[in-house]
């Protein structure tokens, strides 16, 4: 097969991995709240309004994020209508992109093979394939960032007119960064090009071009020119408003820890990693704490800028107040190429065989964990207790569910004990498609079993009736539920979402006052619905599962000889 060919199957590979990941049922369950809810809701809101400027949730100004990610789905449901698909689809175009480019980094490192293993992994791995998903701001932001931080490297490395354009083209995906998810997207890229230039001085791994004044302003005057004119356009719109929601809170808050529900620990990214990228995690540590094999001597500075771009994202996450799992994202791109070169460079070595054995038997282990935890959830929370000095609620997800996510375990628990056994019977290349085959099955029921039962368990039943509600008459439509539900508001008419119909509150009292003597349409579950009827008549309409929809007419608003 010659070289042309070749890079062409790699490539079609990378594309059917990322086709059945990204691609397969995108639109087959509903929005999930709360995040891709809110994006989801503002989105639409944005399409509906016409304002491009301050997005919006149910008609309240929401400065948690920056514009992009609302302006590509927006577009994307003008193009293709208002779904589920369309929503995420400018995620499943990011994460599939952001594949490839995994598979490019890999390829340049350690060969084609290493490039479709990459690829591969990048697709099919749990938080990838979440993030590529969901209509979020984890999947743009990745791709933005592994974008900027090539040009920038590129932009020291390289002369003349492709250094010139590597610089523009790292402005443009830093400024692009900055809208769809604020700092990071110029914080991360200029972070891991910084330290990977005094690095590679001290230790002399490549002599480095650096770029003159004129350059570097231009650097600066197109990340400026891309990322500010929203953001002076914001600031006019909505004023003081918007600096200190956007900027203090959203930005310095979280940094510091100020989002008190997503306080985690320093450590917490390392379970969060290990479990987040199986069954590939293992290897990419070992590539990350392991010698360079010295078939990679030749190209010390790539494997360089790999392994620092994984450990500075892992650390400037793990220093930040505010975690999710899906927080350190970025960094997965190098941790994939990385952990390919290593895989690949397991293939001609008895010794490291064994490497490839110890992380197989350590994926079955923390899957195994996993599953274990699925079954006895109210045993785990009691041991959890005992470590955490505030009240852990009961897990309160339904049975069903909780078996799908059991089932998801044991296929990936199983598929790491298989490749142990491969590898440590000196058969790596078994090994490895043992690990792509357990990806596959993961991934097959994920997308076909597990999402669409925890949509039919948790959300299909408000998201019908809201969108029955909405569209049945103009009176309002109050929504009682203890936590948030925004996705309620992606399927609500869309004069609903214009007229600000739908009013969310957390309890019947709340319900009570929103009616303000009017007639109203109740949405939320039967024993809610039981306390609303004590302050009103109550004529159910419909029943969805555990949730009700329901008229009411205020007994207070009667008794004034209202109809």
């Amino acid at each position: 097969m010659n070289s042309r060919r070749a890079n062409g199957a790699v490539i079609v590979l990378v594309m059917a991995a990322c086709a059945v990941a990204f691609g397969l049922r995108l639109g087959g369950h509903g929005i999930m709240d709360l995040d891709e809810g809110l994006y989801a809701a503002c989105a639409r809101e944005m399409l509906h309004t016409g304002d491009l400027v301050t997005p919006r949730v149910n008609g309240t100004p929401f400065y948690e994020k920056p514009p992009l990610v609302y302006w590509a789905a927006a577009a994307s449901m003008r193009l293709l209508g208002e779904s589920e698909a369309a929503a995420r689809l400018p995620s499943a175009l990011a994460a599939s992109i952001t594949c490839l480019l995994a598979a490019l980094m890999a390829g340049r490192l350690a060969g084609r093979r290493a490039a479709a293993i990459a690829g591969a992994s990048m697709a099919l791995s749990p938080i990838p394939l979440a993030a590529g998903r969901m209509l979020t701001t984890d999947a743009s932001l990745c791709l933005l960032v592994a974008l900027a931080t090539l040009a920038l490297f590129t932009g020291l490395t390289a002369q003349g007119s492709r250094r010139t354009f590597a610089l523009a083209g790292a402005g443009l995906a830093c400024g692009l960064g900055v809208l769809a998810k604020g700092a990071p997207g110029v914080v991360l890229p200029g972070l891991v090009v910084g330290v990977y230039s005094i690095v590679a001085v001290r230790c002399g791994l490549r002599r480095l071009s650096w770029p003159g004044l004129p350059a570097a302003l231009g650097f600066v005057v197109i990340v400026t020119a891309v990322a500010l004119p929203w953001h002076l356009a914001a600031w006019r719109a909505n004023g003081d408003a918007f600096v200190q929601e956007y900027l203090v809170r959203q930005h310095l808050g979280r940094f510091r820890g100020g989002d008190t529900s997503h306080l985690a620990p320093f450590w917490f990214f390392v379970p969060g990693f290990l479990l987040g990228f199986l069954p590939w995690s293992p290897y990419t540590a070992a590539a990350v704490v392991s010698r360079m094999p010295e078939a990679l001597r030749p190209r010390a500075s790539g494997y360089a800028l790999l392994r620092i771009w994984a450990v500075c994202v892992f650390l400037m996450f793990s220093a930040s107040g505010s975690k999710l799992v899906s927080y350190i994202l970025p960094m997965y791109p190098p941790a994939a190429a990385l952990g390919a070169a290593w895989c690949v460079h397991a293939l001609k070595g008895r010794r490291i065989h064994w490497g490839m054995a110890a992380g197989g038997l350590l994926t079955a282990l923390l899957c195994w964990a996993v599953w274990a935890v699925l079954q006895q959830p109210d045993a785990a929370v009691a041991v959890a207790q005992r470590y955490n000095s505030k009240p852990i609620a009961p897990i309160t997800v339904p049975v069903d569910l909780l078996a799908a996510a059991a089932h998801l375990a044991l296929i990936l628990g199983l598929g790491g004990l298989l490749t142990a056994l491969l590898a440590a019977l000196a058969r790596p290349a078994a090994a490895l498609a043992a690990l792509g085959a357990s990806m596959a099955a993961f991934v097959g029921v994920a997308v076909l079993e597990a999402m669409p039962r925890a949509d039919a368990l948790l959300t299909a039943p408000l998201h019908e009736l809201t969108a029955l509600a909405t569209r049945a008459d103009r009176r309002p439509v109050i929504l009682i539920s203890r936590s948030r539900r925004p996705s309620a508001l992606f399927y609500a008419s869309a004069e609903a979402v214009i007229e600000h119909r739908v009013l969310e509150v957390k309890d019947a009292a709340g319900a009570v006052t929103a009616m303000a003597g009017r007639d109203a349409s109740v949405v939320t579950r039967s024993d809610v619905m039981a306390r609303v009827s004590t302050h009103a008549d109550m004529e159910i309409v419909d029943r969805r599962g555990d949730w009700v929809w329901a008229r009411a007419t205020p007994r207070r608003y009667l008794a004034k000889g209202g109809r």
